[in-house]
């Protein structure tokens, strides 16, 4: 009985397009899933809290490092030394002349 009903269906086209779609269909549907039930909800809030964790910690080595370089920037004593202002004076006017030896070389390279 239910091998005839069964080769009755798929020798009707129509019908076993409309079971192929149906069944196409109900495979690809979306399932509905509430993520806080049960195990799921306590995996979900242990990788929630260490990734706060993570976060917090990343938070306070850069507010840690932002102030070392806030310390390290504000030392400045060095600056009116007698080294510093004739070494400046120096280094400025060498590499004012190579500047300007460097655009000597382009000028010249462009007349040719």
């Amino acid at each position: 009985m239910f091998l005839r009903i069964h080769n009755s269906v798929w020798r009707r086209p129509h019908v076993a397009v409309l079971l192929a779609v149906a069944l196409a269909v109900l495979a690809t549907a979306p399932h509905i899933v509430f993520a806080n039930e049960g195990l799921e909800k306590a995996v979900v809030s242990f990788f929630g809290y260490v990734a706060i964790l993570l976060i917090k910690m990343f938070g306070f080595l850069l507010s840690w490092a932002v102030k070392l370089i806030i310390l390290v920037a504000q030392h400045n004593v060095f600056i009116n030394s007698r080294a510093v202002s004739i070494g400046w004076v120096v280094v400025r006017d060498v590499m004012n002349m190579f500047f300007i030896i460097i655009l000597l070389v382009i000028a010249i390279g462009t007349i040719l």
